[in-house]
């Protein structure tokens, strides 16, 4: 099996309640999710949730500030890491905190929904996984799960002139996407009646309730994918230095943008868990790791010591090498109290 990144899977722990009682504690928002409150004894709390991140925070004393002088009481990854949003009531139920000896309900359903909130009591796990990739890389990527799970199946979401969901269609290859949000559906293949019934408040899940549904994002299935800007800076260094050259993502010959999978599962269904990991397996086979090597833009030397081991999309890989100009990246690093401009080429895939 592949050594698979922390982020690709996680599970929400188990947290040690605090059994914590507030006089008031209120809040919301978005990344972060910020609540604040006073405790009974009368000390103040402020508890936020970004990056999937939870802390508490309680003041040092009686009517003192809990963010600019308190201490952390409670810390700990508890969602995913591009995860930003929790309701008061999850909060106190995950935390151990209740106000007046009551704890807040819990969201409905379709608060869930409606507030993209996410099961945080570890009964569900997520799957994250994202990588540099162009339009054939990206393409490639979502046919090759075609033999997972029993199969395949391709669905994007149909909107009317309003912007609202109006039902789901069946497409058969990537080349057919017509939007940037594709969903991988494992198992079952749906039928057209039941997907003219996915809407804003019904989807795909709630008619394949035991269907694993893979949450595809790349802006290069609808557009045209877009430059990077280059810095001022660094192009300034560039032509003191007379180099004439181009870069990876920052020239229209090689462009290539972020393909992120997501997906959600009951963490006891090793069977999902296992698709997943073969949906690594098969991208981390299409994105071989290569050895990425430094070199001194000013003087030709190579730097070793900046050296790194990266999975690359094959395209742009062959982009890189197919010119002396073309570059994987190109940065101004720090060494020995110099700013050096440091080239980044792969070289040939590891065995």
């Amino acid at each position: 099996m592949p050594n698979f990144q922390p982020h690709q899977f996680h599970t929400p722990p188990k947290v040690m309640p605090l059994n914590l009682d507030c006089i008031s504690l209120d809040g919301g928002g978005w990344a972060p999710s910020q609540f604040e409150g006073t405790t009974q004894d009368g000390y103040g709390i402020y508890c936020r949730y970004r990056g999937g991140y939870l802390s508490v925070d309680i003041s040092n004393e009686p009517g003192g500030d809990a963010i600019s002088n308190g201490k952390e009481i409670l810390g700990l990854q508890l969602g995913p890491q591009l995860h930003g949003g929790m309701s008061l009531g999850q909060l106190c139920s995950i935390a151990g905190i209740t106000i007046n000896g009551e704890r807040p309900p819990m969201p409905t359903l379709a608060e869930i929904r409606k507030e993209c909130w996410l099961d945080l009591s570890g009964t569900t796990t997520f799957f994250d996984f994202s990588l540099d990739s162009t339009v054939e890389t990206a393409k490639r990527a979502v046919s090759a799960m075609d033999d997972l799970l029993g199969g395949a199946h391709f669905v994007e979401r149909v909107m009317d002139k309003d912007f609202q969901t109006a039902g789901a269609t069946l497409r058969n290859t990537p080349a057919e996407f017509e939007t940037i949000d594709p969903t991988i559906m494992f198992g079952e293949k749906p039928v057209a009646s039941e997907l003219a019934k996915v809407s804003d408040t019904i989807n795909l899940q709630d008619l394949y309730p035991t269907s694993l549904l893979l949450n595809t994002t790349f802006s290069g299935f609808r557009h045209r994918l877009r430059m990077f800007s280059r810095s001022q800076h660094l192009d300034k260094q560039l032509d003191e230095l007379g180099r004439n050259v181009k870069i990876a993502g920052h020239d229209d010959e090689c462009l290539y943008g972020t393909l992120m999978f997501a997906a959600s599962f009951p963490t006891k269904d090793a069977q999902k868990r296992d698709t997943l990991q073969q949906v690594a397996e098969k991208i981390n086979a299409l994105t071989p790791e290569l050895k990425v090597h430094a070199t001194n833009l000013q003087t030709g030397e190579p730097l070793p010591y900046l050296d790194k081991i990266k999975r690359i999309d094959p395209v742009i890989t062959d982009w890189v090498l197919s010119d002396e100009r073309n570059w994987l990246q190109i940065r101004i690093e720090r060494f020995n109290e110099q700013r050096i401009t440091v080239g980044y080429k792969p070289s040939m895939p590891l065995n």
